[in-house]
């Protein structure tokens, strides 16, 4: 595969991100912005906590054709609260074998079912683009920021800061606390590769490349 490997430690993290939008642009097309509708189906499927639905809708928009499963785990540890397992090596994009391919989306219940409808997009937006840059042989295929990005392009954006709130991930202890009535500790999810104040500084970069195609149109 076509990837490089970038220290990105090394790199001035707003210059990073400037780098890998002009790149994420020439590859995969102009930022998109998905119809209101659509997010208001997101938002009705999340008060039922019907993640699979959630999926399913902003995998059908993004014309990801192959099968992706969810497995949902019960445990309670405090670990990642999604990932996605890919075929490897992914088919490429628009290709029947691409169609044929499989994926399995795994999500911990107990981490995510407080967490707002914001959070649940992008924690799925994030998981999608893996598929995306990974199905296009993308060079950034490898970097959790350029990930992050790639679901802002795509159009997952919207209150992405919210995605860095605090909400309570309880554990035996923790219950054990609360009966108690002992204080508690919460964990602060940090969903996301990106601090808030580079997630904002990526959505406003975005929303000029938004205004410059507008006028040029």
């Amino acid at each position: 595969m076509n990837f490089v490997m970038v220290n990105e430690s090394s790199m001035c993290r707003y210059g990073m991100v400037d780098v890998y939008l002009a790149h994420l642009r020439k590859t995969l097309g102009g930022p998109q912005t998905p119809p209101s509708v659509h997010m208001a189906v997101l938002r009705c499927f999340h008060n039922d906590r019907d993640y699979r639905s959630m999926l399913s809708c902003m995998q059908r928009r993004l014309k990801l054709t192959l099968t992706i499963s969810t497995e949902m785990h019960l445990d309670e540890h405090p670990g990642c609260p999604a990932w996605i397992i890919l075929d490897h090596p992914v088919p490429m994009y628009g290709t029947s074998e691409f169609t044929d391919s499989h994926a399995t989306l795994h999500l911990r219940k107990k981490m995510i079912d407080p967490a707002p409808c914001e959070t649940i997009i992008h924690l799925l937006s994030h998981e999608l683009s893996h598929i995306v840059l990974f199905s296009t042989d993308n060079r950034l295929q490898r970097s959790e920021v350029a990930v992050d990005l790639t679901a802002m392009l795509l159009g997952y954006r919207g209150n992405r800061a919210s995605s860095w709130s605090e909400y309570h991930t309880i554990t035996r202890w923790n219950k054990l606390l609360r009966y108690l009535r002992l204080p508690y500790k919460t964990m602060r999810n940090l969903i996301g590769s990106l601090s808030p104040e580079e997630t904002e500084y990526a959505v406003s970069a975005i929303e000029e490349m938004l205004s410059a195609e507008k006028t040029r149109a």
